[in-house]
Order: C-alpha cells, then structure tokens, then sequence
C-alpha cells in the first residue's frame, strides 16, 4: 500500500472533522497529495497545517456545501491544481437526536441537506473527474441508515439515502470504470452523545442500538478501511456498505 497512492490526488469532502482529517493524515503518509473541503476556514487551515507539519502533502478549500455553485468551484480548482482525484471520500458528519413529534421541519431539512445533499453535490461535481480512471468513491454515513435507531428519524433517513445513492450509481457506474462503497458507523458512545444532545424523556432501553459494547470505531480505524476500500486489492468491491459498527447492525 505504500507506494499505491504515491502522488495520487485524494479528495475529502467534510476533511477538516476527526474523521476527514485522520483521513487525510493517514493518506499523506503514504505519499498522497490530499485535497480537503469543509465549511470552517479556521478549521480547514488547522487541518491542513497538521497535515504539512507531518511531512503530508495538502491543500485546502472552504465553501457551504449545500450549495452547488460553491462545490463547483472549489472542486474544479482542487482538480485543477492536483488533478482528477484517484478518491473522493464524502464524510459529512451532521447528527442531531430528537423524538420525531418534536422534529420541525428546519431540523428535518436541516439534517437531509447537510448529510445527503452534500452527499449527493460532492459525488455529482467530482464525478465527471473519476469516470474511467479506476478511481473510486467512498461515502462515510451513519449506521441509523442500516438498522433502525431512536430519536434518529432524519439522520437514519439521510443515511439510509446515502447508502442506497452509493447502491445506485454502483450499478451504473460498473462500467464506467469507478467503484463507490460506503461505510455506516455506530459513531455514539455515552460520551458523544451527552455531547451530541440525547433528548429528554429518552428511554434508556433505546441505549443498547446506539452503544456497542466493543466501542466506537476510532478515526483511524475509519481510515485504515476507506484505503482498503480506495484501493486495488478491493477492485471487486462496489456497491458494498461496510457497517463499522460494533455489530449494532448484525
């Protein structure tokens, strides 16, 4: 694997979180040239200095990923100065718990827009850049999108799109010369969610689909699979959802 992604230009869309950067990170040690996109500028710089500090190769861009003129842009000129990416990695990470009845419908849009239109904006301007590279695609996504969990009706929605857009362009992209697979992730310990908001009046018997006894999977742990699935020795995989999930889904 270490000389796989040598030079090779690796997109991250929502990379200055844990998760993209420890993406990001992981990559640049090998030798990839990591392009990162995110909202914060503050939080983009910080995730690109990390990365350059280590001896990585990486540049970064901010916009609102829900709007499509600005993914555009800051993709094109990503490409541009790197070239057509040989991954694109699209990890959005908006969650946000409720009970459904008290779920308005600006929280609903809200969570849709930020995971799955994101999703969906990212794959549609990057993917003209992929198709008959063999390059490959991975959506990083939810668990709630596999198996049903509480209090999570617009994330598990959002999700549960996510994985079946990946399903979807799978199928047609098969010839095309691109994979695309996802990975669904617990992502919830008790911990994250006091930070995340469990709702009031939650039943604590919800707990045991939202927490694994073997824990979270680190962001490394999420690295380490996006490179397997980036890369040749999963040549056969498209159109698979990895749930990395401490056998919440099983």
């Amino acid at each position: 694997m270490s000389s796989e992604f040598q030079d090779k230009s690796v997109l991250i869309v929502g990379g200055s979180g844990p998760i993209g950067l420890a993406i990001g990170r992981y990559f640049a040690s090998f030798g990839a040239v990591i392009n990162l996109v995110d909202e914060s500028e503050s939080s983009v710089n910080k995730a690109v200095d990390i990365i350059v500090s280590e001896g990585g190769s990486c540049i970064g861009q901010c916009c609102h990923m829900t709007n499509e003129a600005e993914v555009v842009a800051v993709i094109k000129q990503l490409v541009n100065t790197s070239g057509s990416p040989f991954l694109a990695v699209n990890c959005p990470n908006f969650v946000r718990l409720s009970h459904f009845t008290e779920t308005t419908v600006e929280q609903w849009d809200s969570v849709i827009e930020n995971n799955l239109k994101v999703t969906f904006l990212a794959t549609k301007t990057v993917l003209p850049h992929i198709l008959g590279t063999g390059g490959s695609i991975v959506n990083i996504t939810g668990v709630p999108g596999v198996t049903g969990v509480a209090y999570s009706s617009a994330f598990a929605a959002a999700s549960a799109g996510i994985i079946q857009l990946t399903k979807s362009l799978a199928i047609e992209l098969q010839d095309r010369g691109v994979r695309i697979n996802a990975v669904a992730l617990s992502g919830a310990d008790e911990e994250m969610l006091a930070h995340i908001g469990f709702p009031a009046g939650a039943a604590a018997r919800h707990l045991e689909k939202i927490v694994s006894p073997l824990g979270v999977p680190s962001p490394d742990e999420v690295a380490a699979l996006v490179a397997y699935l980036g890369g040749a020795k999963a040549r056969c995989i498209t159109g698979t959802v990895v749930a990395l999930d401490g056998g919440l889904s099983a």
